[in-house]
């Protein structure tokens, strides 16, 4: 990738005005030459007498591995558990990085209404065994497979457990009983969830049953032979 300084030096020499801005966001009126040289060639062809520019770097804040930076549905306590020494040997390598070294560099003028410029990235970071937060995050989850996945079959174990009993609880409930139709179990069952988040994480991590296919389940198990 081209250094700000010999960017700057090539534009210079071309008696252009250069303005370093924030990278511009997608859109549609933009074309893209596949080399600066191709660019240089457009704004001396054109006369082109200003010219915008950007680059991006990495930072510790945009890296390091938390519950801010990787999803909820993949950072789970019995997970993070595993890959806790993992997780904290990588952050303290990212606060000791220098990340000077830009990632993209983006080169542009505007002609006729339209984005016309260069864009190019580096991945230097690969080599260092640097990634975003999700991509590290699964990375060590596939080092780690199997320890991942008994950690799994032991959560699955508990939250069974742990549905078993609301099931009774539930299956007992005379306000239940009384919720004869699917409209009224269904009404029954979103207050539940509303009013008890231990038990709406539950059925949200439930991948066999959908929540109205659980609660019916429940009424067929304890009610169907009784109405």
């Amino acid at each position: 990738m081209i250094s700000e300084q010999t960017l700057l030096k090539e534009l210079k020499e071309r008696k252009m005005a250069c303005y370093k801005v924030a990278q511009i966001k997608d859109t549609d009126k933009r074309i893209e030459f596949t080399t600066l040289a191709d660019f240089f060639c457009f704004i001396d062809t054109e006369k082109i007498s200003s010219v915008f520019y950007s680059y991006v770097t990495l930072n510790e804040e945009m890296l390091v591995i938390n519950k801010e930076s990787v999803p909820n549905a993949m950072y789970q306590s019995e997970i993070v558990a595993v890959l806790q020494d993992d997780i904290d040997e990588y952050n303290e390598y990212i606060k000791i990085m220098n990340f000077e070294s830009p990632i993209a560099c983006e080169v542009y003028c505007i002609y006729q209404n339209i984005i016309i410029g260069y864009f190019e990235e580096s991945t230097w970071y690969y080599e260092f065994g640097i990634l975003f937060p999700p991509q590290k995050f699964q990375e060590m989850v596939e080092e780690h497979r199997e320890i991942v996945k008994n950690a799994n079959k032991v959560k699955l174990r508990k939250n069974n457990e742990k549905l078993k009993v609301y099931r009774e609880m539930i299956g007992y409930d005379p306000v239940f009983y009384n919720a004869t139709s699917p409209k009224l179990r269904d009404a029954y069952h979103k207050k539940l969830i509303k009013n008890d988040v231990n038990y709406g994480m539950l059925i949200k991590q439930n991948a066999i049953l959908s929540s109205e296919d659980f609660i019916e389940s429940v009424w067929k198990e304890y009610h169907t032979d009784h109405h």
